[in-house]
């Protein structure tokens, strides 16, 4: 049995990767069923945001991807461009490049990172992998891209990761000083809601309402990969139900409802 949780590249601070241009290349240049296929083994699915198959998740986010000649157009239109045929973009002397951080003992992390930088060679853009401790990685949260598994059954993650005022030297929450006020203001109405569906909407707003947000359509600080799957033995005879949706760092979801198994009668 498996169920899913996302895997993400989490772009942050720096002159390279603080560019739009980049940010938006890379989320439509990456082909995610490639990805999912050659480092999962096809063991999971695309994913466009933090909340996909959630109420809150905002359906006009989930883009056409892989396409290189267009991830590329954007480049240049910019002024990313190979000028010395190295295969690395260039503009104003800054190259298109830059690490990627990962947890040097998972080893699933690391074969998605290095299939992403694969991918994003096609686009001129040379993205270092780099493993080390989780240690090490959160005191270079701020100023270096890491590669991250995240993803929570509530609309407090979202906030979590794109207020603003949670734009602090230290933890993971807001870790790209994310800051724009519209979403701000969409968060602040999500949370003070007097319904889900309301708040639910609110939520979408602040992914895209038509101008602004932070998905792809709009500020793009992150970029969104694949869901890959929790993976487990069950003793035959045994059925845990309809699993609910996994999510990374919530006690133990697989029990969440135990009250509807059906174990094996002598």
């Amino acid at each position: 049995r498996s169920t899913l949780f996302p895997y993400t590249t989490l772009f942050r601070s720096g002159r390279r990767i603080s560019d739009l241009a980049v940010r938006k290349a890379l989320n439509y240049g990456i082909s995610r069923e490639r990805l999912n296929k050659e480092a999962l083994d096809g063991l999971g699915r695309p994913i466009f945001s933090n909340c996909d198959g959630l109420p809150w998740e905002n359906p006009s986010t989930a883009i056409q991807d892989g396409r290189v000649k267009d991830a590329i157009a954007i480049l240049e239109a910019a002024g990313w461009l190979d000028t010395d045929g190295d295969g690395v973009r260039e503009k104003k002397g800054v190259k298109a490049e830059f690490k990627l951080l990962y947890p040097a003992k998972d080893q699933t992390r690391q074969i998605i990172v290095f299939a992403v930088s694969e991918q994003a060679k096609e686009l001129g853009i040379n993205i270092v992998p780099v493993g080390m401790s989780w240690e090490d990685m959160e005191k270079l949260n701020h100023a270096e891209a890491c590669l991250l598994g995240g993803g929570h059954i509530d609309r407090l993650d979202m906030y979590n990761y794109f207020k603003s005022a949670y734009g602090v030297d230290k933890g993971w929450a807001n870790a790209t000083y994310y800051s724009n006020e519209k979403v701000d203001e969409y968060l602040e109405k999500s949370q003070r809601a007097l319904s889900d569906k309301e708040a639910n909407e609110f939520m979408k707003k602040a992914q895209w309402d038509g101008k602004t947000g932070f998905s792809v359509l709009g500020d793009a600080n992150w970029c969104w990969l694949v869901a890959a799957q929790h993976l487990y033995f069950v003793r035959d005879g045994i059925d845990i139900g309809r699993q609910k949706f996994h999510g990374h760092g919530q006690g133990f979801p697989l029990l969440a409802n135990i009250d509807e198994w059906d174990f094996p009668r002598k």
